[in-house]
């Protein structure tokens, strides 16, 4: 007989047909099987969907009714990619209404579990990452919010039961991986910086609270990363602690993400000198990755290319947010960062025009991707023909990562261009002082529909300066 390794872990567990109540749900259980889980880890090896979840689902029906949600979800929009064939809108309407029949069961069950208190903590944790994909998925992000808070606010707590440094909670590595794998911390670190990015409702204490967490993991960073995995954890636990750093510095935090809110000024020494701290640390990640991006980058058919290349992309976006807009300066010093802008738009050409991912043809994944970064040069590059080649590249290739929906960033890119260009529409570099301000949006992302508002700066026809007149629309996607 032959032996088998004893590290050897199945990238699934299929559970027997008998647990399902019928062939349509099995057929869609294979479904995120054989295709969903893998879309949903993106270009990363992960066994997060492809192995935790769907062992969970053996003994659990309210995950594995959750499973059959997301899968059914996900038929949806391979439906929607014929919609030219009127045919196909029967198979949406089934596909989507097949969904929310499998997710009020899975959510029933799990506030039955809940109430008789049968859950443990990992089962918890995984029903808050399906309820957080189907959510997200579906467009209504403010439930998926609220199971994100939840997750964060669960694991916070077991480590601090179950560490003894206070500094090191939320780090690298689970302190009980047999109880609470590395692979779920490092999923809800992801969705901690997902909603930083997209809209945060903590309260100032938190993030004053959570900017220190992981500092024994940081000073213990590796010189050289040796493998993409490494690399990639790390530069997750940099991110979330700058980004909760930038969150107790930026006004108006509560109801928008660090991405979405206007430079700050008048910044006092101490923060500068905090920020240089965090940027610091992205500066070490950076040069402790730079051999793995090199070796990885020589072809665009090596295995990680698409990974370091990913990376290499989060981190650029990540520099500006925090050495341009946490300044003493009166204006973000945009041309200054053109470099920046240049290579995160051509990361994520690279990444969007890539054979494998032209292939696989995703329509959601739960990370974070390519949307941020290109949102980032739509909204703050000061070259306009870079800023409309970023938007096209958005509008391009509709898809949704986690919260953000590629359609309605570049709906929303185009709308700022448009009313930054208004008296010249073919001007090529837009100086700081007419960049539009107080950008604020309210959106549904499941009606598809978003109301935008902003303050654009005017030229006083009388040579006295800027005025500031309001400008808005309604956009749909």
């Amino acid at each position: 007989m032959p032996k088998i390794p004893p590290d050897f872990q199945p990238l699934f567990y299929q559970p027997p047909c008998a647990i399902f109540k019928d062939e349509r749900e099995y057929r869609y259980f294979r479904i995120f099987c054989d295709k969903t889980a893998y879309q949903l880890s993106g270009y990363f090896d992960s066994t997060l969907w492809s192995r935790l979840v769907l062992q969970t689902c053996q003994n659990d029906p309210s995950i594995r009714h959750a499973v059959v949600a997301i899968a059914a979800l996900g038929q949806i929009l391979e439906s929607a990619k014929d919609s030219h064939e009127r045919d196909k809108k029967g198979d949406t309407d089934f596909h989507h209404r097949f969904a929310l029949l499998q997710y009020s069961k899975a959510i029933r069950r799990m506030r039955d579990a809940a109430s008789e208190g049968k859950q443990d903590l990992r089962t918890t944790l995984i029903t808050c990452l399906v309820i957080v994909c189907f959510e997200t998925f579906h467009g209504n992000h403010e439930s998926a919010l609220a199971q994100v808070r939840t997750g964060l606010e669960l694991i916070e707590d077991w480590f601090t039961k179950n560490t003894t440094s206070t500094d090191d909670r939320l780090g690298i590595t689970s302190p009980l991986p047999s109880v609470i794998e590395d692979e779920l911390i490092h999923a809800f670190g992801r969705l901690d910086i997902q909603s930083m990015s997209f809209l945060d409702t903590r309260t100032l204490t938190t993030h004053q609270h959570m900017k220190n967490y992981g500092t024994a993991s940081i000073q213990s960073m590796p010189a050289v990363f040796t493998t993409v995995k490494e690399a990639r954890i790390y530069l997750e636990l940099v991110m979330q602690r700058l980004l909760h750093f930038m969150a107790t510095t930026l006004i108006d935090i509560t109801d928008r993400g660090c991405i979405q809110v206007d430079a700050i000024v008048n910044c006092s020494f101490s923060v500068i000198a905090e920020r240089d701290k965090y940027l610091a640390e992205l500066e070490s990640w950076h040069a402790a990755f730079q051999p793995l991006y090199a070796i990885n980058t020589q072809s665009p058919s090596q295995e990680h290319f698409l990974g370091v290349t990913a990376l290499q992309m989060h981190y650029l976006a990540t520099y500006f947010g925090i050495a341009c807009k946490i300044t003493t300066e009166p204006h973000l010093n945009r041309l200054a960062f053109m470099s920046n802008f240049e290579q995160q738009f051509k990361c994520a050409r690279e990444i969007l025009e890539h054979p494998k991912m032209a292939a696989e043809d995703c329509p959601y994944t739960f990370d974070l991707q390519v949307i941020v970064p290109l949102y980032v040069v739509v909204w703050q590059c000061p070259y306009n023909p870079l800023r409309r080649e970023a938007t096209a590249l958005l509008l391009s290739r509709p898809r949704r990562e986690g919260f953000w929906d590629a359609f309605l960033a570049g709906k929303l890119g185009e709308w700022i261009i448009e009313v930054e260009t208004e008296e010249d529409p073919g001007v090529e570099w837009m100086e700081d002082d007419m960049r539009i301000a107080g950008l604020d949006m309210k959106f549904d992302m499941h009606a598809r529909t978003a109301s935008l508002k902003c303050e654009k700066p005017v030229r006083r026809k009388d040579g006295g300066g800027l005025e500031f007149v309001r400008r808005s629309k309604v956009v749909t996607w």
